[in-house]
């Protein structure tokens, strides 16, 4: 049996945060919407060691400190990783309490980039300005907010 699709007013009402747990007003072109409504694509899992002579740049936890990914061949990657893109923004899901918040970078498309399962990917989205959301998700309020869960 076939799900009903939802129709665009339903949609809108899931997105939509109601006024009422709206933590303060934003401008009158700007709306508030839960965070799981804005990342619709499915994963995109890959095993490295399928492709052990290519270099892949690795968006790790470990890799985060230093401020930029990892350059590695797939047969030194260890377990199943997540193909990211461009402007995609990677929100750490383990130990909340440390703020980590990262964004892929333009490689120019030299290698692929991968991202470790640690991550949340949220898919780039045309309705959403990347470089706000990468300082949304770093800021005080959400990391109150993250901790909480």
């Amino acid at each position: 049996m076939r799900k009903k699709q939802k129709t665009m007013e339903e949609l809108l009402e899931e997105a939509l945060v109601p006024e009422g747990e709206q933590p303060y007003e934003v401008p009158g072109n700007w709306v508030w919407v839960k965070l799981k409504t804005i990342n619709k694509d499915k994963k995109r899992n890959i095993d490295p060691k399928s492709f052990k002579d290519e270099t892949f740049e690795l968006y790790s936890v470990p890799s985060f400190p230093e401020g930029s990914p990892e350059f590695i061949k797939g047969d030194e990657i260890g377990s199943s990783k997540q193909l990211v893109n461009k402007d995609e923004i990677l929100l750490c899901k383990i130990n909340p309490r440390i703020n980590r918040v990262w964004k892929v970078l333009n490689n120019h498309g030299k290698f692929r980039q991968l991202a470790s399962t640690e991550w949340i990917v949220i898919s780039e989205n045309k309705a959403i300005y990347s470089e706000y959301l990468l300082y949304l998700l770093k800021s005080p309020y959400f990391r109150k907010l993250i901790r909480a869960c």
